[in-house]
């Protein structure tokens, strides 16, 4: 069992989340469809050419047009606007992932913090001092000097310590998996 990392390095490494990360590509399209809206306040330029053929006379004559729209009434204000609120969304969006990541990451770290410290109580404390508990016991019974119930309450002890221990590492296991599925990736420096 490693000890976890502190949490402002863990809390660091949380726009490796795919579920951010995703919003860099979602901002860099609502940029794209901003400045594309704004292209549009200027209108095309149509340029037309051909031949034209004057059945009377029987002649032909080249003939070129150019028309400009005069944009008097649509600069493509409200388009402009659309696509400037959906930009501004989805940086709000994004903010709002963020908080909601960062909250469940610092839940998970809590509970991650929390099961390492009693692991290490379990393993360095309480279990050396149940297995002593009943080792003592057990070479008491030997002796005659303590009864079977007495080596039973000491063996049950014994095995809730240890099926507490694994309880408690199965917690810090399942706390682990969930901030390195939060942060996008997790390893010890």
């Amino acid at each position: 069992v490693n000890e976890p990392l502190p949490f402002e390095k863990i809390a660091n490494l949380i726009d490796q989340n795919p579920d951010l990360a995703r919003w860099t590509t979602e901002l860099a399209q609502r940029k794209a469809s901003l400045e594309l809206a704004r292209s549009k306040r200027i209108p095309d330029l149509t340029l037309s050419a051909g031949i034209r053929n004057h059945q009377e006379t029987n002649d032909n004559a080249f003939v070129f047009g150019v028309q400009i729209p005069i944009p008097i009434f649509d600069l493509n204000q409200g388009g402009i606007q659309a696509a400037f609120d959906e930009l501004n969304r989805a940086r709000e969006d994004k903010v709002s992932v963020r908080t909601q990541i960062l909250a469940g990451l610092a839940e998970s770290y809590q509970l991650l913090a929390a099961s390492y410290a009693a692991v290490k109580t379990l393993e360095n404390e309480i279990l050396p001092s149940a297995q002593k508990a009943f080792e003592a016991i057990d070479y008491g019974y030997k002796q005659g000097k303590f009864g079977f119930l007495e080596v039973l309450d000491t063996q049950r002890t014994l095995f809730e310590v240890r099926r507490q221990r694994i309880d408690t590492l199965t917690t810090y296991h399942l706390a682990r998996i969930e901030v390195e599925r939060l942060v996008g990736s997790y390893s010890k420096e």
